[in-house]
């Protein structure tokens, strides 16, 4: 935007582009440093203005803890490991069986089976094999 630019067209350019920057400035640092950049331009651009209307401090990005993905991994390695320990020699038929069953399962919805009578089945299934009370 020129310097010359009329004040309502830099006050318009600068709250559309802060509105895009704000929301995620709180969580990501490359939308944090485009509204600082901003804020810059707008009290360059306008020079009667005291401060960017959006100046106040932001909270600093903490790191997010982990991520859903993260946890089911790390919670599917303990439950392996477990039943490592508890079926020492059976972990691949556990697994088969529990390949076959979600196999099954993707085939019923394919089928056009209920979907919720298919997850109940297939839950039952997997709880059944990997259940703690099951011995082998």
């Amino acid at each position: 935007m020129a310097p010359t630019a009329d004040a309502e067209i830099i006050t318009q350019a600068y709250w559309y582009l802060a509105r895009k920057y704000r929301a995620k400035a709180g969580i990501d640092e490359a939308s944090r440093r485009r509204l600082d950049n901003l804020n810059e331009a707008y009290r360059v651009l306008q020079p009667g203005a005291a401060d960017a209307p959006l100046l106040e401090p932001l909270q600093p990005v903490e790191p997010q803890g982990p991520s859903l993905i993260e946890e089911v991994g790390a919670w599917l390695q303990r439950v392996i490991g477990e039943t490592k320990k508890r079926w020492h020699g059976r972990v691949p038929e556990i697994g088969v069986l529990t390949a076959t069953t979600a196999l099954l399962a993707f085939l019923a919805f394919s089928a056009g089976a209920s979907g919720i009578l298919t997850l109940v089945t297939a839950t039952i299934a997997i709880v059944t094999i990997w259940a703690p009370w099951h011995r082998v």
